[in-house]
């Protein structure tokens, strides 16, 4: 993929953050996922245990989204989203809500 296809598809997610659309594998926008922290990802191996996990409800979501703080959770930022492992699969924080469905947060991604 050339730097200007890059970029286009970089701006493209942010773009469908900002308008608030949803971004899921099955339309094709995330291929995977690694987990690490800003500087980049993990070089070992860090393993989920139960007490690394974060389940939030609705109210905890909501308050996500509009950039303030829940828990010890930051609020999102423009540009950026966050996808949850629900019961009726991944989804976006928005199409959670939507529906009414809280979660275990899986990341965030901006």
């Amino acid at each position: 993929m050339s730097l200007v296809n890059l970029a286009h598809v970089c701006s493209h997610l942010q773009n469908a953050t900002k308008g608030k659309l949803g971004m899921t594998s099955d339309q094709g926008f995330i291929s995977s996922v690694t987990r690490g922290s800003i500087n980049g990802p993990d070089k070992e191996f860090v393993p989920t245990t139960q007490e690394n996990r974060i389940w939030m409800g609705i109210e905890g979501l909501e308050e996500i989204v509009q950039g303030r703080l829940h828990a010890y959770v930051e609020g999102l930022q423009p540009g950026e989203t966050l996808f949850l492992g629900t019961d009726k699969g991944v989804l976006e924080v928005r199409e959670a809500i939507k529906r009414k469905i809280g979660g275990q947060l899986l990341c965030r991604a901006s």
